[in-house]
Parts: C-alpha cells; sequence; structure tokens
C-alpha cells in the first residue's frame, strides 16, 4: 500500500507524560544492580534513548568495561520496577492535550502510518502506552534497544515499515514529532520534518534554535498540522 503520510511520535514529553516513574525504575535498577546510588544525576534523560543512558552512566563512573555485557540484566530489572512504579497513585501522569483526538482522526485515513521513534526500550514504551491506553495506535517503530543513537532510529523504523507491506512516500511527507530539540535534530540528521511541541522541558528558545519545521503549542492544535502535511 502507498502511504501519504508517515508520523513516527516520541512518547515521554509528546504523547503522555508520567512524573518521571521512568527515571525512578531507572536509577532504582542502576543501584540494584551495579550498586551505584548517584550513578545518573549527571544523565539528561530528555530526548535520550535508554541504552545510552544505560552506556553513559557507566561510562562517567569509569565502569563502561567492567560491567558493559549486563545490560540485559539492568534493563530487566528496569522493566519491572516500571511495571510497579507507573502504578503510583501518588505520582501525577496523565496523557497531554489533543493525543486522543489526533490519534483518532488519524484513524480515518488508511494512507497516513503512525509509528514510533523512542528512546524507551521496546518493552518500556509499551508498559507506558498501554498503561495509557494508547498502544495500539501504533504500528512499526524504532526503540532505545535498537541503537543507543538516536539519529539512528528513524531509518530503522521506516525498514520496519516497509517490511509490512507499505510504500514510503517522499521525505518531504515523513515527520517526526516529538518535544525536544533532540527530535528536531534527530529529523535534521534523516532529511526528515519535524512537528516539535512545547510540552516537556525544554525551553521555547532551545526549541526554536534548533530550526523545527513546525511547532505547536500542542496536539489540541493538530488540524493546522494535517491542513500542513496531509491534503486528501
Amino acid at each position: 500500500m502507498k502511504l501519504k503520510l508517515v508520523l513516527l511520535f516520541d512518547i515521554d514529553g509528546t504523547l503522555i507524560k508520567t512524573g518521571g516513574v521512568g527515571m525512578k525504575a531507572m536509577e532504582k535498577s542502576f543501584q540494584k544492580v551495579f550498586h551505584q546510588k548517584d550513578g545518573m544525576k549527571e544523565i539528561s534523560f530528555a530526548g535520550s534513548t535508554d541504552l545510552g543512558i544505560f552506556q553513559e552512566s557507566l561510562k562517567n563512573l569509569d565502569l563502561y568495561d567492567q560491567y558493559k555485557n549486563q545490560e540485559s540484566e539492568f534493563r530487566k530489572n528496569y522493566l519491572n520496577e516500571l511495571k510497579g512504579t507507573i502504578k503510583d497513585p501518588n505520582i501525577p501522569q496523565e496523557v497531554l492535550p489533543g493525543v486522543f483526538p489526533f490519534l483518532e482522526k488519524i484513524k480515518e485515513h488508511e494512507d497516513i502510518y503512525t509509528g514510533l521513534v523512542t528512546g524507551n526500550y521496546k518493552e518500556g514504551a509499551k508498559i507506558k502506552l498501554e498503561h495509557f491506553k494508547l498502544w495500539d495506535y501504533f504500528g512499526e517503530g524504532a526503540f532505545g534497544c535498537d541503537h543507543e543513537d538516536r539519529n539512528i532510529l528513524p531509518a530503522i523504523a521506516l525498514e520496519r515499515i516497509q517490511e509490512k507491506g507499505y510504500q514510503l512516500p517522499d521525505k518531504e511527507n515523513i515527520w517526526i514529532i516529538g518535544d525536544t530539540q533532540k527530535d528536531t535534530y534527530c529529523a535534521h540528521h534523516n532529511d526528515l520534518k519535524s512537528l516539535i511541541l512545547f510540552t516537556g522541558f525544554n525551553t521555547r528558545e532551545e526549541i526554536l534554535n534548533s530550526k523545527p519545521t513546525l511547532t505547536l503549542e500542542n496536539l489540541e492544535a493538530y488540524q493546522e498540522f494535517l491542513d500542513i502535511a496531509y491534503s486528501e
């Protein structure tokens, strides 16, 4: 099937806010596996991949060569922690404004494909999105377990979409949708377009300086985006 538009979504800060449950679970797991209490305190989580966070944390402590082969153990512990932490009623969490209406609108169009390009481990992405009843809106994607470099992920996601029998549109009709300047740089690296939302922790100045294709306050203004990106 020939696609007219491909949308590759980030998760945290773009679709949902989880009150830092991923960071909490990851820090707890890092301490449990590597016995390092503050191993991740210097790490910027926004826009990073889980695999990259694991590697950078060990390198900052000069422990990478010693523990690099224990990533699978760390991942298993992290995912177990995440399953519990995300259910904590005392942590404020939400689906961001406009997300459900936008995804429902897209479902009306068979030639629009919604995938994921996220720094989350695939299993972590599923835990988060299933918690908010969002997982089934998305098809193929690329994740933080596929590569530590976020810029590599779109090509992986697009290859997987093609393997499902879809014919991709031109790159000008493939969009990265995120909330950080790292999402913009990821789009630039792959010659794709970028829709960046002011829903994350980065400042407007940081986002605008990265030169995204389009910015919106949040996805409540999705029709403005569709008027630009998709014409029936």
